[in-house]
């Protein structure tokens, strides 16, 4: 997990494109609450946007469990 979110992070970090929701969601499950609340500050969330809405709101209640969702 920790090779992903570096691997990911230099993608986001150069071009802000990708699999942004990805590396946030690997921060929040390594507990690494402050960088997924600040990668996922630049994205822009949309009230119809589930999995961001969730992802965001479980790296508020600083929850690191892996996360299972239907769509």
């Amino acid at each position: 997990m920790q090779r992903l979110s570096k691997v990911l992070f230099d993608r986001w970090a150069t071009s802000r494109e990708g699999y942004v929701i990805d590396l946030v969601d690997l921060y929040r499950e390594q507990g690494r609450f402050d960088e997924a609340a600040l990668v996922i500050s630049s994205m822009e969330i949309k009230s119809d946007d589930v999995t961001g809405q969730l992802i965001a709101t479980l790296i508020k209640e600083k929850q690191p469990a892996p996360l299972r969702y239907r769509m």
